[in-house]
């Protein structure tokens, strides 16, 4: 027989003894209970067995109530303990059930006799949570009246070190001796101990998760490993376990890695999960850190829309992130193991259509020219294009676009260089500068100037003349800039400054005179009604006889 059998064979065929369940907490001790009173009611639908009175001493503030619980739920749950009992007990139970507070629980339960409780399992749980108004030697006593004087079984559940560290505060022993040395002989006849509850977890896992066998076993390594054998832990994460999987996990479930990385999430949804119920993270992976699981239980247990479809999109691109890595082994295997060509071919194949971002990975820049390099490998060794080249390649120009329509970021000359290697293969290929244009086209449409130059004073428009922040105007359209030269005197004035005044050779050639700032002014100035108007401009910047940005523009 297995220990659930056993408990409620030694429950049932033996009276006056007191079993006693120790455990950690959350190990399972309650949960085992209740496996055993489940199969002493399974055991008594054929014959009259053992009944049982559950009380949780969870905050029990005395000893009455705790009688007034075991009455009424005695009379609740055992009918004939009226037929069993006098006219005056009768009287009086039928009086409690609606004066409950008048009635001294004492004198109703001292009128309960031996008989009443043959068939009686009083089952106490929680001792060392109860209040502490409430003496241990209070509860010992009960438990000693109904063994001894009721003649019934009696279980008592606890945590032995947790009723340790309130050593004897019910003794004269000046806490020398704990309460179970003192006690145990007299009152506990079989002591049950859960020191590993890794059955009941698995089975717990098995029966409340719909997932395979796999990760199954990656709860159970996470329940394992940071739970503390805490049972109640593992349900409440199971339970959000069964919502994200419903909701993000188990749609990705095809890829090769997903075990690896759904490690990583449950992982972190268990730290979440302690950290929300105040348990201590330490033995946990704190550089594990996902907060969108902060945001679930902040919101009553539910992600909206919006962040349920942002952490399906991180979960995917976790996924790719493998991917990648997956592709570095392998291309140094090939580079300095045994990974032949044609193998390797095919891991270009399979894994480049699969990865997150072409440009940027884990604090690290792929240039096209990287990419490049293994598109002319894989054809020289199977004498055919990738087919994936043509999608990664559009997907740089994506990013150039990108980056030239992002007036919020400063471009720097890392950046230049690193752009510029898909702007030569941009020049290059017809099909590439139509995609290009086009892409840029759709950017500007959605790019208002009017509203770029009422965010800024005279002097911010100054600023947005240095060479490094000149690529803003890109962003526009040569034909909105030259409607803000015609109607913005301040713009217009101010370009006129900056551009006219002389400088070295050195800014001079950090300028591009294919600018659409550039282009607008020249533009603007070979409107009819500016015919004269430039003539002017020109004479002026000749007569101050030195180099400038308006005289190489207007004379080119």
């Amino acid at each position: 027989m297995n220990k659930i059998d056993n408990i409620a064979n030694f429950l049932n065929k033996k009276s006056k003894k007191c079993l006693a369940i120790n455990g950690s907490w959350g190990i399972g001790k309650t949960y085992l209970w209740k496996q055993v009173e489940k199969k002493l009611s399974e055991d008594s639908k054929d014959k009259e067995d053992k009944k049982v009175v559950y009380i949780d001493l969870f905050g029990k503030e005395s000893y009455k109530q705790i009688l007034e619980e075991i009455v009424f739920k005695l009379y609740g749950t055992y009918n004939s303990i009226t037929e069993k009992t006098s006219d005056i007990i009768s009287g009086l139970i039928k009086k409690v059930s609606c004066e409950f507070i008048k009635i001294e629980p004492n004198a109703i339960f001292s009128f309960l006799k031996k008989e009443d409780f043959n068939n009686i399992i009083v089952c106490f749980d929680n001792i060392e949570r109860r209040s502490d108004n409430l003496s241990l030697k209070e509860i010992l006593g009960l438990v000693n009246l109904l063994k001894e004087e009721k003649e019934c079984n009696v279980v008592i559940i606890f945590h032995k070190e947790e009723l340790n560290r309130m050593i004897n505060k019910d003794t004269e022993e000046n806490n020398k001796q704990s309460w179970y040395e003192i006690y145990k002989e007299k009152i506990i006849d079989y002591e049950f101990v859960i020191n590993d509850n890794s059955k009941v977890a698995n089975s717990i896992i098995s029966n409340k998760i719909e997932c395979d066998e796999k990760v199954q076993n990656i709860i159970f390594e996470c329940y394992q490993r940071f739970c503390s054998n805490n049972l109640r832990l593992l349900l409440k994460f199971i339970e959000y376990v069964n919502y994200f999987n419903k909701e993000c996990f188990n749609q990705y479930h095809s890829d090769k890695f997903f075990y690896i990385v759904l490690n990583i999430y449950y992982r972190d949804l268990l730290k979440y999960t302690k950290q929300h119920y105040y348990i201590p993270i330490n033995d946990h992976d704190k550089n594990i850190d996902i907060p969108i699981f902060q945001e679930y239980f902040n919101n009553y247990y539910v992600l909206s829309h919006e962040k349920m479809s942002i952490l399906k999109n991180n979960f995917e691109n976790s996924l790719k992130n493998y991917d990648r890595m997956y592709f570095l082994d392998y291309h140094n295997k090939y580079l300095y193991g045994n990974l032949n060509d044609i193998d390797f071919a095919k891991y270009i194949e399979d894994l480049f259509p699969k990865f997150k971002n072409y440009i940027y990975e884990n604090g690290t820049y792929y240039s096209i020219t990287y990419y490049q390099g293994f598109f002319k490998l894989y054809k020289k060794i199977t004498s055919k294009e990738l087919d994936c080249k043509k999608n990664i390649e559009k997907n740089f120009i994506k990013e150039l676009v990108e980056y030239e329509f992002n007036i919020s970021i400063l471009h720097d000359p890392f950046h230049e260089n690193f752009y510029k290697e898909i702007k030569d293969m941009i020049e290059k290929n017809e099909e590439y500068k139509n995609y290009y244009q086009e892409l840029q086209s759709e950017k500007r449409k959605n790019i208002n100037i009017d509203s770029f130059f009422n965010s800024l004073t005279s002097n911010k428009i100054i600023q947005t003349f240095n060479y490094n922040v000149i690529w803003q105007y890109n962003c526009f359209e040569i034909e909105s800039i030259v409607k803000s030269f015609q109607i913005n005197n301040d713009f217009c004035h101010q370009f006129f400054i900056f551009f006219s005044s002389t400088m070295d050779v050195q800014m001079l050639q950090k300028y591009e005179l294919k600018n659409n700032l550039f282009q607008a002014y020249s533009d603007f100035l070979d409107l009819k009604e500016n015919k004269i108007k430039k003539e002017e401009i020109l004479k002026i910047i000749k007569e101050q006889n030195h180099d400038c940005i308006l005289l190489k523009l207007i004379t080119s």
